[in-house]
């Protein structure tokens, strides 16, 4: 099994994002994680730079989670398939994708939405993998839009 693509369907982490993993890993060098998550800031989280501030937050951000709870959840990462549980969600689904994100695949995305009954996908076309920070308020603003939704359909059915 290809990491990222499973049964013909492309998904999960792009090919490029793997194997700068996967070289990373296997460069004999020990590899200070604190320098991989920089890596992972200037190549594969954001579209255009960001300031220093932006940067040195979400390095600050990854590296609170304990090395342990990070590679338990890369493992499990590279087993789960939620594929045949998505048709039976019920609640109010939308997916966020930035239209360049090199790390996660789009067709990801789209292919969730179109398993999630009523899933709507928003795609931001300024940014990648962090669209919630390069595109803040149309993130903001989406989310509002969504939540605003799903309240006036509560009191619709009040």
């Amino acid at each position: 099994m290809v990491f990222g693509e499973r049964d013909g369907v492309a998904g999960g982490v792009s090919d490029d994002f793997l194997r700068f993993m996967v070289e990373t890993k296997a460069s004999g060098a020990a590899v200070p994680y604190a320098q991989t998550c920089y890596e992972l800031g200037e190549k594969w989280v954001f579209h255009r730079p960001q300031s220093p501030g932006v940067y040195q937050t979400a390095l600050d951000q990854a590296l609170d989670w304990p090395q342990y709870v990070l590679n338990a959840y890369a493992n499990s990462m590279r087993e789960i398939d939620h594929r045949s549980r998505l048709p039976l969600l019920r609640c109010p689904t939308v997916i966020v994708q930035g239209r360049h994100d090199q790390k996660q695949r789009y067709e990801g995305a789209v292919h969730m939405a179109r398993l999630i009954p009523g899933a709507r996908l928003h795609t931001l076309e300024n940014s990648a993998t962090m669209a919630n920070i390069e595109e803040v308020d149309a993130f903001n603003r989406l989310l509002a839009e969504f939540v605003g939704e799903l309240e006036a359909q509560r009191k619709e059915a009040a």
